[in-house]
Protein backbone atom coordinates (compact mmCIF):
# COMPACT_ATOMS: atom_id res chain seq x y z
CA UNK A 1 0.00 0.00 0.00
CA UNK A 2 0.88 3.68 -0.83
CA UNK A 3 -0.42 6.99 0.43
CA UNK A 4 0.03 9.91 -1.80
CA UNK A 5 -1.27 13.52 -1.59
CA UNK A 6 -4.18 14.94 -3.96
CA UNK A 7 -4.83 18.53 -4.48
CA UNK A 8 -8.24 19.62 -4.78
CA UNK A 9 -9.30 23.00 -5.83
CA UNK A 10 -12.05 25.71 -6.23
CA UNK A 11 -12.70 29.23 -6.14
CA UNK A 12 -12.14 29.64 -1.94
CA UNK A 13 -9.82 27.21 -1.27
CA UNK A 14 -6.65 24.24 -1.91
CA UNK A 15 -6.71 21.23 -0.36
CA UNK A 16 -4.19 18.73 0.13
CA UNK A 17 -5.80 15.95 0.85
CA UNK A 18 -4.30 11.83 0.89
CA UNK A 19 -5.81 8.75 -0.27
CA UNK A 20 -4.72 5.18 0.04
CA UNK A 21 -3.94 2.85 -2.73
CA UNK A 22 -2.53 -0.46 -3.73
CA UNK A 23 1.23 0.41 -5.24
CA UNK A 24 2.73 -1.68 -7.93
CA UNK A 25 6.37 -1.44 -7.14
CA UNK A 26 8.48 -1.16 -10.72
CA UNK A 27 10.21 1.36 -12.84
CA UNK A 28 8.13 0.22 -16.01
CA UNK A 29 5.43 2.69 -17.71
CA UNK A 30 3.47 0.08 -17.15
CA UNK A 31 3.42 -0.22 -13.66
CA UNK A 32 2.93 3.80 -13.18
CA UNK A 33 0.12 3.67 -15.03
CA UNK A 34 -1.15 0.92 -12.55
CA UNK A 35 -0.61 3.11 -9.75
CA UNK A 36 -1.98 6.30 -11.34
CA UNK A 37 -5.53 3.90 -12.15
CA UNK A 38 -5.64 2.70 -8.35
CA UNK A 39 -4.81 5.75 -7.21
CA UNK A 40 -7.61 7.41 -9.23
CA UNK A 41 -9.76 5.06 -8.39
CA UNK A 42 -9.23 5.45 -4.52
CA UNK A 43 -9.67 8.73 -4.23
CA UNK A 44 -13.44 8.38 -6.50
CA UNK A 45 -14.30 6.59 -3.60
CA UNK A 46 -14.16 9.38 -1.37
CA UNK A 47 -14.62 12.51 -3.75
CA UNK A 48 -18.14 11.59 -5.75
CA UNK A 49 -17.37 14.67 -8.21
CA UNK A 50 -13.83 14.40 -9.03
CA UNK A 51 -12.42 15.19 -12.13
CA UNK A 52 -8.74 14.20 -11.96
CA UNK A 53 -5.99 14.99 -14.02
CA UNK A 54 -2.52 13.18 -13.50
CA UNK A 55 -0.04 15.40 -14.56
CA UNK A 56 3.03 13.82 -15.52
CA UNK A 57 4.88 12.41 -18.32
CA UNK A 58 2.86 9.05 -17.38
CA UNK A 59 -0.27 10.65 -17.95
CA UNK A 60 -2.76 9.32 -20.78
CA UNK A 61 -4.47 12.48 -20.77
CA UNK A 62 -3.55 14.90 -22.97
CA UNK A 63 -3.59 18.26 -20.61
CA UNK A 64 -1.38 16.00 -18.14
CA UNK A 65 1.20 14.76 -20.04
CA UNK A 66 1.72 18.27 -21.99
CA UNK A 67 1.97 20.08 -18.16
CA UNK A 68 4.58 17.57 -16.90
CA UNK A 69 8.18 19.86 -15.97
CA UNK A 70 9.88 17.93 -18.43
CA UNK A 71 7.38 18.81 -21.49
CA UNK A 72 6.12 22.02 -20.32
CA UNK A 73 7.86 25.24 -21.95
CA UNK A 74 8.57 28.44 -20.71
CA UNK A 75 11.33 30.34 -22.64
CA UNK A 76 11.92 28.49 -25.54
CA UNK A 77 12.89 25.73 -22.85
CA UNK A 78 11.98 22.53 -20.60
CA UNK A 79 10.32 24.05 -17.57
CA UNK A 80 12.74 21.98 -15.44
CA UNK A 81 15.80 23.50 -17.36
CA UNK A 82 14.71 26.84 -16.09
CA UNK A 83 13.76 25.90 -13.09
CA UNK A 84 17.44 24.02 -12.31
CA UNK A 85 19.50 26.73 -14.05
CA UNK A 86 17.39 29.62 -11.38
CA UNK A 87 18.97 27.58 -8.01
CA UNK A 88 21.97 29.92 -6.57
CA UNK A 89 23.94 27.58 -3.94
CA UNK A 90 25.82 29.10 -1.59
CA UNK A 91 29.23 27.35 -1.43
CA UNK A 92 30.68 27.78 1.84
CA UNK A 93 33.68 26.51 2.26
CA UNK A 94 33.18 24.25 -0.67
CA UNK A 95 36.25 24.90 -3.08
CA UNK A 96 35.29 24.58 -6.67
CA UNK A 97 38.69 24.71 -8.32
CA UNK A 98 39.18 21.21 -10.05
CA UNK A 99 36.09 20.11 -9.65
CA UNK A 100 34.45 17.05 -11.02
CA UNK A 101 31.51 15.71 -10.92
CA UNK A 102 31.05 11.65 -11.82
CA UNK A 103 27.31 10.95 -13.05
CA UNK A 104 25.75 7.50 -13.72
CA UNK A 105 23.69 8.48 -16.71
CA UNK A 106 20.03 6.10 -17.33
CA UNK A 107 21.76 4.78 -20.27
CA UNK A 108 24.01 2.26 -18.69
CA UNK A 109 27.32 4.72 -19.70
CA UNK A 110 29.66 6.51 -17.01
CA UNK A 111 30.57 9.83 -17.73
CA UNK A 112 33.03 12.10 -15.76
CA UNK A 113 31.72 15.90 -15.89
CA UNK A 114 33.99 18.79 -15.09
CA UNK A 115 32.66 21.71 -13.66
CA UNK A 116 34.88 24.03 -14.17
CA UNK A 117 33.50 25.25 -17.73
CA UNK A 118 30.03 25.77 -16.17
CA UNK A 119 29.90 27.51 -13.80
CA UNK A 120 28.97 31.34 -12.91
CA UNK A 121 28.92 33.02 -9.85
CA UNK A 122 26.79 35.86 -8.07
CA UNK A 123 28.80 37.59 -5.16
CA UNK A 124 29.23 34.38 -3.26
CA UNK A 125 26.50 32.35 -4.96
CA UNK A 126 27.36 29.51 -7.63
CA UNK A 127 25.29 28.82 -10.52
CA UNK A 128 25.83 25.72 -12.36
CA UNK A 129 25.44 25.84 -16.39
CA UNK A 130 23.60 22.64 -17.82
CA UNK A 131 25.60 21.27 -20.82
CA UNK A 132 22.49 20.96 -22.61
CA UNK A 133 19.21 21.26 -22.66
CA UNK A 134 17.96 17.78 -21.55
CA UNK A 135 16.03 18.46 -18.62
CA UNK A 136 16.21 14.75 -16.96
CA UNK A 137 20.04 14.47 -17.16
CA UNK A 138 20.37 18.36 -15.41
CA UNK A 139 18.04 17.39 -12.62
CA UNK A 140 19.92 13.82 -12.79
CA UNK A 141 23.65 15.85 -12.45
CA UNK A 142 22.53 18.34 -9.76
CA UNK A 143 20.91 15.93 -7.16
CA UNK A 144 24.19 13.51 -7.93
CA UNK A 145 25.96 16.72 -6.95
CA UNK A 146 24.24 17.64 -4.29
CA UNK A 147 23.65 14.36 -2.49
CA UNK A 148 27.59 13.99 -2.93
CA UNK A 149 28.22 17.14 -1.16
CA UNK A 150 25.25 17.79 1.51
CA UNK A 151 27.81 18.85 4.05
CA UNK A 152 29.53 21.87 1.96
CA UNK A 153 27.17 23.53 -0.19
CA UNK A 154 23.50 23.96 -0.07
CA UNK A 155 20.45 25.96 -2.20
CA UNK A 156 20.55 29.81 -0.71
CA UNK A 157 18.18 31.03 -3.26
CA UNK A 158 16.76 31.13 -7.31
CA UNK A 159 17.17 33.90 -9.20
CA UNK A 160 15.17 34.44 -12.72
CA UNK A 161 15.55 37.27 -14.97
CA UNK A 162 17.78 39.42 -13.07
CA UNK A 163 15.93 38.86 -10.15
CA UNK A 164 16.46 36.85 -6.76
CA UNK A 165 14.13 34.70 -5.19
CA UNK A 166 13.81 33.33 -1.89
CA UNK A 167 13.45 29.82 -0.60
CA UNK A 168 9.95 30.47 0.60
CA UNK A 169 7.88 33.38 2.41
CA UNK A 170 9.17 34.07 5.87
CA UNK A 171 6.65 33.05 8.42
CA UNK A 172 3.84 31.22 5.55
CA UNK A 173 3.78 27.58 6.12
CA UNK A 174 3.39 25.75 2.94
CA UNK A 175 5.23 28.54 0.63
CA UNK A 176 8.38 26.20 0.41
CA UNK A 177 7.23 26.30 -3.35
CA UNK A 178 6.90 29.56 -3.59
CA UNK A 179 9.05 30.05 -6.81
CA UNK A 180 8.70 26.55 -8.49
CA UNK A 181 5.18 27.56 -8.49
CA UNK A 182 5.42 31.27 -9.49
CA UNK A 183 7.50 29.33 -12.99
CA UNK A 184 5.11 27.50 -13.33
CA UNK A 185 2.35 29.99 -13.27
CA UNK A 186 4.47 31.83 -16.28
CA UNK A 187 5.20 28.73 -17.99
CA UNK A 188 1.42 27.69 -17.91
CA UNK A 189 0.76 31.55 -19.06
CA UNK A 190 3.12 30.25 -22.34
CA UNK A 191 1.38 27.72 -22.77
CA UNK A 192 -2.55 27.71 -21.88
CA UNK A 193 -4.32 29.44 -24.42
CA UNK A 194 -7.82 31.22 -23.05
CA UNK A 195 -9.66 28.90 -25.14
CA UNK A 196 -8.17 26.09 -23.42
CA UNK A 197 -9.38 27.24 -19.80
CA UNK A 198 -12.77 25.91 -20.34
CA UNK A 199 -11.15 22.40 -20.29
CA UNK A 200 -8.69 22.84 -17.76
CA UNK A 201 -11.48 23.64 -15.52
CA UNK A 202 -13.29 20.71 -16.16
CA UNK A 203 -10.98 18.98 -14.22
CA UNK A 204 -11.13 19.86 -10.46
CA UNK A 205 -8.37 17.49 -8.64
CA UNK A 206 -4.28 17.06 -9.86
CA UNK A 207 -2.04 14.12 -9.06
CA UNK A 208 0.72 13.45 -9.58
CA UNK A 209 2.37 9.69 -8.92
CA UNK A 210 6.10 10.46 -9.04
CA UNK A 211 5.36 13.32 -6.13
CA UNK A 212 6.08 11.98 -3.11
CA UNK A 213 6.20 14.51 -0.10
CA UNK A 214 8.37 12.39 2.24
CA UNK A 215 11.23 13.26 -0.31
CA UNK A 216 10.05 16.22 -2.61
CA UNK A 217 8.80 20.14 -2.08
CA UNK A 218 7.55 21.01 -5.62
CA UNK A 219 4.79 19.51 -7.18
CA UNK A 220 3.56 19.95 -10.39
CA UNK A 221 0.01 18.74 -9.22
CA UNK A 222 0.07 21.51 -6.81
CA UNK A 223 0.84 23.86 -9.20
CA UNK A 224 -1.95 22.81 -11.44
CA UNK A 225 -4.66 23.28 -8.30
CA UNK A 226 -2.85 26.59 -8.00
CA UNK A 227 -3.27 27.76 -11.47
CA UNK A 228 -7.21 26.79 -11.41
CA UNK A 229 -8.00 28.46 -7.99
CA UNK A 230 -6.39 31.77 -9.74
CA UNK A 231 -8.19 31.08 -13.00
CA UNK A 232 -11.90 30.76 -11.20
CA UNK A 233 -11.26 34.17 -9.22
CA UNK A 234 -9.33 35.77 -12.53
CA UNK A 235 -6.14 36.66 -10.83
CA UNK A 236 -4.07 34.70 -13.04
CA UNK A 237 -2.78 38.26 -15.06
CA UNK A 238 -2.69 40.07 -11.30
CA UNK A 239 -0.57 36.52 -9.77
CA UNK A 240 1.66 36.64 -12.55
CA UNK A 241 2.64 39.98 -12.83
CA UNK A 242 5.31 40.18 -9.66
CA UNK A 243 6.85 38.02 -7.43
CA UNK A 244 5.19 40.67 -4.86
CA UNK A 245 1.87 39.95 -6.15
CA UNK A 246 1.94 36.21 -6.68
CA UNK A 247 3.17 35.74 -2.54
CA UNK A 248 -0.50 37.37 -2.20
CA UNK A 249 -2.07 34.00 -3.83
CA UNK A 250 -0.94 31.72 -0.25
CA UNK A 251 -2.61 35.06 1.73
CA UNK A 252 -5.89 34.82 -0.35
CA UNK A 253 -6.48 31.20 -0.14
CA UNK A 254 -9.68 30.49 2.71
CA UNK A 255 -8.02 28.66 5.47
CA UNK A 256 -9.16 25.08 6.44
CA UNK A 257 -7.62 22.20 8.02
CA UNK A 258 -7.11 20.55 4.61
CA UNK A 259 -6.05 23.90 2.98
CA UNK A 260 -2.44 24.18 1.55
CA UNK A 261 -1.50 27.43 3.73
Amino acid sequence: MAKRPYFKADESVVRELYVDFTYHNGFAESQKIKNIKAMHEAILKVEKEARILEVSTKSQDFFGKKFSAFNLRLDDKPFECVFQEAKRFDKGKFDFKDLELFVRLDKGGKEDINLNDRLEFDDDLCRILPRNNDPRELKRALRAFLSANKEKIKLACFKYKGEFFELGIEGKKGTESFFYDYLYFKALGENLKKEDFKQFLEFNIFTDIEFNPQKQINCQARSCALYRYAILNDKVAYYTKSKENFKNIYKDIKKEETSLF
